[in-house]
C-alpha cells in the first residue's frame, strides 16, 4: 500500500514555514521526483549514488563493486531507475548499512541520506524509517534541510541558480537542474 499523499493543507504548512508559495515547493518537488515520493508496491522513491557509496567507504569496493563505487559521472550509466537502485542497495547494504542509506537519496524530494542531521533526525536510520511513513514527512524533512542549508531566500526570491548549487550540488547544471526548476515554478504559477 502507498503511504498518505500530500494535500493542500501540507503545503501551505510548508510554505509557512519556508516564507515562501506553494509553486516554489511544487518546482522543487516536480525536480527532484515528478511528484511522486513512493513506488507503486509502497516503497519510497530512492536514487542510489554510486559516486557517494565510494566517499562514504573509502573506495574499497571500487575495484570488487564498480556498479556501486564509482566516480562521479554526469548521467551515470548504473542508474537505471528506482526499482534497480533498490536492486544495487542491496547490495550495498550488505556491505556497509550505514553508508548504503548515507550514499542514497529518499523521497519526493530526493534528499540524501547524508543530510539526515540538516532534517532533524540522530541517524541516517531513524531518517529513512520516518520517510517511509508518507509524503508529509517528506515535505518536512525537504523543509528543515533547506532551512538548514539557508537555501530558503534563494526559493523564495527564485535565485535558481543559487537553490540549485547548494541544494542539488556542485555539478546541478550538467542536467540543467536550474532552468529545470525555472520552468517547473512557471507551470505552477499558471495552474495553482
Amino acid at each position: 500500500m502507498v503511504p498518505a499523499r500530500l494535500t493542500s493543507a501540507d503545503y501551505q504548512q510548508a510554505a509557512a514555514l519556508l516564507r515562501t508559495g506553494v509553486a516554489e515547493i511544487k518546482a522543487v518537488r516536480d525536480v527532484e521526483s515528478a511528484g511522486y515520493g513512493f513506488l507503486p508496491d509502497g516503497r519510497i522513491l530512492i536514487r542510489f549514488e554510486g559516486h557517494r557509496f565510494r566517499k562514504e567507504t573509502g573506495r574499497i569496493y571500487d575495484k570488487s563493486h564498480p556498479t556501486l563505487s564509482h566516480p562521479y559521472m554526469p548521467n551515470c550509466p548504473h542508474n537505471k531507475g528506482p526499482v534497480h537502485d533498490y536492486a544495487r542497495l542491496k547490495i550495498a547494504m550488505a556491505l556497509n548499512p550505514t553508508a548504503a542509506l548515507l550514499s542514497t537519496s529518499w523521497g519526493l524530494f530526493q534528499v540524501m541520506g547524508d543530510e539526515f542531521w540538516r532534517c532533524g533526525f540522530k541517524d541516517v536510520h531513524t531518517f529513512v524509517d520516518d520517510l517511509k511513513k508518507g509524503e508529509k514527512q517528506h515535505l518536512l524533512a525537504a523543509s528543515k534541510f533547506i532551512i538548514s542549508k539557508k537555501l530558503d531566500d534563494e526559493l523564495r526570491d527564485h535565485e535558481w541558480d543559487g537553490f540549485a548549487y547548494g541544494y542539488n550540488g556542485e555539478h546541478y547544471r550538467d542536467n540543467k537542474y536550474q532552468l529545470k526548476l525555472a520552468l517547473r515554478f512557471a507551470f505552477h504559477v499558471k495552474n495553482p
